[in-house]
């Protein structure tokens, strides 16, 4: 469900991003990640998969707040 969320909400930053890098005035020093942004071809689908993989860790902490919710529900009602 978040991965879906994740990609709706890429899909929107994306749209609003197309020329992103070009905005940002290029990437200041050579280091490893700016040579590594460089190869990226196509940056929409990075944005999107960004996205999905950042609101993963949402759902899985909505999970976890979930899950221990209902443990301690559960602890409180035992005899």
């Amino acid at each position: 469900m978040f991965g879906l969320i994740g990609y709706i909400v890429g899909l929107i930053t994306s749209y609003n991003m197309s020329d992103w890098p070009m905005n940002v005035g290029g990437f200041g020093e050579k280091t490893e990640l700016s040579s590594a942004m460089l190869q990226v071809k196509n940056w929409d689908n990075f944005i999107i998969a960004g996205m999905i993989h950042n609101f993963s860790y949402l759902g899985a902490g909505v999970g976890l707040v979930i899950a221990l919710f209902k443990q301690f529900r559960i602890l409180k009602n035992m005899p």
